[in-house]
């Protein structure tokens, strides 16, 4: 009988059902510790979170923003937006009352916003009224640019959750989570 408890494989869970059960968004430092208060929001929404502090390293970055790794303007607007600043990561999942047929990863991306410029966002929606600034910038090559400090950071596919939880070692905690949700 001992053998063969230790010899049980852990369950692997799939980016889809980790998404149906789990996500997590980023406040970007001009959120972080920002007098609004996240977890009621969250509560009002049938959501729940735990809160994890991180400062922000080169690497980390990069990872979170592989899609900017072409420009070395935007590079250097995120890394002086956020590079060894702090930051607060929420794991978000469902509370009690929520019977949304949503999977908690849409659930959290209508909640942040969709959209990277602040004003684009709907109403009610995180990135839209606890943003910063839009700046504009000329590359090398004399293109206008612009950089959007939009507050939060979200995932958009149950593959990039996959990837953000790895990014700040989140992932065993939000397997466990949707463990116990089952």
């Amino acid at each position: 009988m001992k053998e063969s408890l230790s010899n049980k494989k852990e369950r692997e869970i799939s980016p889809e059902e980790l998404a149906q059960k789990v996500s997590m968004f980023m406040t970007k430092p001009e959120n972080t510790d920002t007098p609004a208060p996240l977890l009621l929001f969250l509560k009002n929404n049938d959501l729940k979170a735990e809160v994890f502090r991180f400062t922000l390293t080169e690497d980390m970055l990069t990872k979170l923003y592989p899609d900017i790794q072409h420009s070395e303007d935007l590079i250097k607007a995120t890394n002086d937006h956020m590079l060894g600043k702090e930051v607060e990561v929420f794991l978000v999942t469902k509370d009690e009352e929520n019977t949304s047929e949503k999977s908690v990863l849409e659930e959290v991306v209508d909640l942040v916003g969709k959209k990277t410029k602040p004003e684009d966002n709907e109403e009610g929606t995180l990135r839209r009224h606890l943003s910063g600034k839009t700046e504009s910038f000329v590359d090398k090559s004399g293109k206008v640019g612009w950089y959007a400090k939009n507050g939060f950071h979200r995932p958009l596919t149950p593959k990039e959750l996959m990837e953000h939880l790895q990014i700040f070692n989140l992932l065993k905690e939000a397997e466990k989570l949707v463990e116990e949700s089952n």
